[in-house]
């Protein structure tokens, strides 16, 4: 009965304008922003809507009523949260011979791409999947809840991830809808042993049910500005002449399990069968189980890209990207020499963005000294302002020590979260902790 024409491609606040399309017996459309009614439009079916300062996941509603007032159709859209390119999901069976359960994975690429791998895992532990039909669970309580999920990669690069909730207090197999949200614990920090942490979380004043809590895997996105892989070869040239070059690899690199990626700052216009938009490319994942650090970042080929570089702006995406995952997360803005910033987004919004996401922000500045040159060379031009002067939280890298501090850090940051798996389909940037939680725990960042 109705149908959003305008779609919210990217990143999205403040006034907007919104268009539907509605059949013929629609008398009036609600629309719903976070659960708020904020306008009733009886045609044209345009409305405009104010989306707040910040950049945050929002859920819009439109709710279709005929003369009468009956409900006759509804559609939903998140605004300021990735559009997947591909989706993937579980169906969970008794297994033909009595023995257990199993699990269908089913997935779907809008570039019909090809899967090239895919992983799975059972409350946080990796399962072996040679038939993604028909994959065995592991023996479990009905009980107590469990959490499946899968991340398939297709050939492209897109991604998708499929996660199901079994058992616990239905004492069956249903599938139910989840939301994702990290904690942390500080040192000395600990949960319930029973895993219990009924009353720590809510959401409107509203209590929230837990359904599991995992370490699992970690998700991080590295987002190159200016030539900062380039000062990194330089780096690691430089370091390993002190110590064993192998050494160094295997100390400046990620934990175990963890999955991560390279984001540019030069956006680039991508036409689709049905949209268009400004993407920021993408390197495929790495594993820091396969390729040590400086090794994958060889494997990346430097952006040569017309425009002007938006920092700001790639974190922001990076941090909705990382978010989406539903793993442990961060974003880490490597600052690179010549790092400018010319996008619309301030620094400080896209921080604000990270937190509201639950997605950590570490900042290395990566850049070399300039060579030095007995030439005098003219001044340059007036140019896009030097990204530097954005992030003054910058920790500088310029050695084997500097080097291996921001990797423990990273790391130690990783290890102190959890993510703790609410029922029901939520936005994340409205759940708070309770004063039920125990001391030393908070919500991440």
């Amino acid at each position: 009965m109705i149908a959003f024409v305008t779609l919210f491609l990217g990143l999205f606040y403040g006034p907007v304008e919104i268009e539907l399309s509605a059949a013929p017996g629609v008398a009036r459309i609600e629309l719903y922003v976070d659960g708020d009614l904020v306008s009733e439009m009886t045609g044209p079916w345009v409305a405009k809507l104010d989306l707040g300062p910040e950049i945050v996941p929002r859920e819009l509603v439109a709710v279709a009523k005929d003369a009468e007032g009956q409900r006759v159709g509804e559609v939903r859209q998140w605004v300021n949260r990735p559009r997947p390119g591909a989706e993937a999901s579980f169906v969970v069976e008794k297994d033909p011979g009595g023995a257990g359960r199993t699990a269908r994975l089913l997935w779907r690429s809008v570039t019909r791409s090809e899967a090239k791998s895919i992983r799975v895992t059972f409350d946080g532990l990796p399962l072996d999947v040679p038939d993604p039909s028909r994959i065995p669970l592991p023996a479990h309580s009905a009980g107590t809840t469990h959490i499946l999920v899968a991340d398939v990669d297709f050939e492209d690069g897109l991604s998708a991830t499929a996660v199901a909730s079994l058992g616990g207090e239905k004492l069956d197999e249903a599938l139910e809808e989840l939301t994702a949200v990290p904690i942390r614990l500080a040192r000395g920090g600990k949960l319930p042993k029973d895993g219990r942490l009924e009353g720590w979380f809510r959401a409107g004043g509203e209590p929230l049910k837990v359904a599991a809590v995992e370490e699992g895997p970690s998700n991080v996105v590295f987002v190159v500005a200016g030539r900062a892989l380039d000062d990194l070869h330089k780096l690691i040239e430089e370091v390993t002449r002190e110590r064993s070059g192998l050494a160094v690899r295997a100390q400046a690199n990620l934990p175990v399990g963890a999955r991560y990626r390279f984001v540019e700052t030069i956006p680039r216009v991508v036409r689709g069968p049905e949209e268009v938009a400004s993407r920021f490319f993408s390197s495929e994942d790495y594993s820091a189980g396969d390729d040590y650090f400086f090794s994958a970042i060889r494997k990346v080929a430097p952006g040569d890209r017309p425009g002007e570089p938006r920092v700001a702006d790639a974190v922001a995406i990076s941090g909705l990207s990382a978010a989406e995952k539903s793993r442990r997360r961060a974003v880490v803005l490597l600052l690179g020499s010549g790092a400018t910033d010319a996008g619309p987004i301030t620094a400080e919004r896209a921080r604000r963005c990270l937190s509201k996401l639950g997605v950590p922000l570490h900042v290395w500045d990566v850049s070399r000294p300039p060579a030095k040159s007995a030439k005098k060379t003219a001044p340059r031009p007036p140019g896009p302002p030097n990204a530097r002067s954005h992030w003054p939280e910058a920790v500088r890298v310029s050695g084997l020590t500097s080097l291996l501090g921001v990797f423990r850090s990273l790391e130690k940051d990783l290890s102190s979260q959890r993510i703790v798996w609410l029922k029901g389909r939520l936005n994340p940037a409205k759940v708070e902790l309770t004063a039920s939680a125990e001391k030393g725990v908070s919500l991440v960042p």
